[in-house]
């Protein structure tokens, strides 16, 4: 492998880490936000009767 083909491949596998931590990231936050409207007293409210 010459040195360049060595630098692509590294290349491509960092960038392919960092697109695992943002997708970890995301998750994340989605289950934080999830977890704050599970327990928000007015998402949770009851629907008022028209």
């Amino acid at each position: 492998m010459t040195d360049e083909q060595d630098r692509e491949r590294e290349s491509r596998l960092t960038d392919e880490n960092k697109f695992v931590e943002l997708q970890e990231e995301v998750a994340e936050e989605t289950r934080e936000a999830a977890e704050r409207l599970a327990t928000d007293p007015v998402v949770n409210e009851p629907p008022a009767d028209e």
